[in-house]
């Protein structure tokens, strides 16, 4: 079979999943049950979160990242599910705290993929100190938080409207301060008593943290106020509360470096290893070529559009296993056989499905969705699917689309909203005939001129130059056995007309008046 050429896109854009920014806001203030590691399990999975919120990695690989055990992977799922971070789907995981909002509009709703939060060796830091971690993180864009020292437990002097409640006293403060200090995820700033210096804590003086901690903070040693520890905190004025600031940052360590996503490739490997292949053996520029596919139809028609991609490569693989080592010889050619034999065939019959359905409405009861094989998809999707079909289409697929339509009695003001697109369909399909009758000089009526090139299409030759016009000279010859002779004698579309001397015009048909 004869491979069409279609034209490769190289950039198409794609968004990242991200945790919403709210998640961590909301555990750092204690309104979110959830265990340490459910959270952390979800900063984990981050770089394998598809855009329909698909999780492509199995329980067992999210246990292995984690580091647990399996008894304890199951409690952990379960505390997500409770704290609605995940839900279960015929026996996949989505997620439900990721967005794939633009970085530049909205960075505050998100937190970056920062490598050591998701690459599943964050440190099991505790409770409370996890969700000091995370009210720090949520706070703002830079991951930087003014509070007061008082603002941070419960006492007589702290105020609702910033700080945290769940810190029975200062000595937990500080404990959950050292702990995240000791492990490099955060910096702390305050100043020095009566003088303009500050005191900036990090891994530079790990052996000081919690001297320099306490003694800010006024605990007192060898007191019995607190029977577990013998420690007491000093009585503080609310004028001195004013004083005791605490700048508090997510250490550079965390945010020096970002993960790459990794959920399109692990779903396209996912699918390979089922055929006993792997991504690992295809050239690059294939598996970037098919990932474009994928990002291109989301963008265009939302989860119809990853519907279309997952079913079309799944039944790419079931058919053409065996010659994917053979087309992967060639640049791209995996990319156009895949795109023209599968996906946009795939596109065609929704379009058709949706052409369909208008044809078979009133005008009055055009209806705002249209059900298909790939599920429900609106006027927006259709548009969508349209510019795909326009931008990606060969000339075969675009002469074979518009017979398929034609022979649906469609006509274009049955779906006003995307009328547009549609019409660029016929367009193309009659640029393709008006080519033949000037570049080519075959001179049939339009009915049969269209006969012709859909035979063309059909036979996958409208891209062979000398194979068509093969095709061309036994498709007329089978039609009209004098047509050289008719020709020859100067006679236009067999309508009698006699030769003269002024330019001949080309009786050019526009059937798109007859059917807008």
């Amino acid at each position: 079979m004869e491979l069409l050429k279609t034209k490769f896109h190289s950039t198409e854009k794609i968004l990242l999943p991200r945790i919403k920014r709210e998640l961590a806001a909301d555990y750092g203030s204690n309104t979110i049950d959830a265990t340490p590691t459910a959270v952390r399990m979800m900063f984990t999975v981050s770089p394998y979160v598809d855009y329909d919120g698909l999780i492509h990695l199995t329980k067992v690989q999210i246990r292995e990242k984690l580091g647990v055990c399996s008894n304890f992977i199951a409690r952990t799922l379960e505390s997500a599910k409770h704290a609605n971070f995940i839900e279960e789907r015929e026996g996949r995981l989505y997620s439900l705290v990721h967005t794939f909002e633009n970085a530049k509009s909205s960075e505050f709703n998100f937190i970056q993929n920062y490598s050591r939060l998701v690459d599943g060796r964050f440190p099991n830091v505790g409770k409370w100190a996890m969700r000091l971690f995370m009210y720090i993180l949520g706070s703002s864009v830079s991951g930087r938080q003014v509070v007061k020292l008082e603002n941070l437990y419960r006492n007589n002097l702290h105020t609702v409207d910033n700080g945290l409640n769940y810190f029975p006293d200062a000595r937990r403060v500080v404990d959950a301060l050292v702990r995240l200090l000791h492990h490099d995820l955060i910096q702390v700033e305050f100043p020095v008593p009566n003088k303009s210096e500050r005191t900036v804590l990090n891994k530079e003086n790990a052996e000081l943290h919690r001297i320099l901690l306490e003694e800010y903070a006024g605990i007192r040693q060898g007191c019995t106020a607190n029977k577990e520890n013998g420690t007491r905190k000093k009585r503080t004025s609310s004028l001195q509360s004013k004083n005791h600031l605490l700048v508090l940052s997510i250490s550079e360590s965390v945010t020096s470096s970002k993960e790459r996503v990794k959920a399109s490739q692990t779903e396209l490997n996912l699918m390979l290893e089922e055929n006993n292949y792997s991504v690992d053996l295809l050239r690059e520029s294939t598996v970037t070529s098919i990932i474009g596919i994928k990002n291109a139809l989301y963008f265009g028609a939302g989860e119809i559009g990853l519907s279309i991609y997952r079913k079309s490569f799944s039944q790419f693989l079931s058919q053409k296993m065996p010659l994917i080592d053979y087309y992967d010889q060639q640049e791209y050619k995996v990319y156009n056989h895949f795109i023209n034999y599968y996906v946009l065939t795939s596109v065609q019959s929704v379009l058709l499905q949706v052409a369909k359905n208008s044809v078979l409405e009133s005008k009055s009861t055009t209806p705002n969705e249209f059900v298909t094989a790939y599920g429900t998809i609106k006027h927006k999707e259709v548009k969508g699917l349209l510019n795909f079909f326009n931008d990606r289409a060969s000339r075969n697929h675009n002469v074979i689309m518009e017979k398929l339509l034609f022979d649906l009695n469609f006509k274009l003001h049955t779906l006003e909203e995307t009328k547009l697109p549609w019409k660029k369909i016929f367009e193309k399909a009659a640029a393709i005939r008006f080519n033949f009758l000037v570049h080519e000089n075959v001179q049939l009526p339009p009915r049969e001129l269209r006969e012709l090139t859909y035979e063309l299409a059909t036979n996958n030759l409208l891209h062979l130059e000398e194979k068509y016009r093969e095709y061309v000279t036994q498709f007329i010859n089978s039609k009209y056995p004098f047509y050289d002779v008719a020709k020859a004698a100067g006679f236009n579309h067999f309508s009698g007309d006699i030769p003269n001397d002024e330019p001949k015009k080309i009786q050019f048909y526009n059937w798109l008046e007859d059917r807008s």
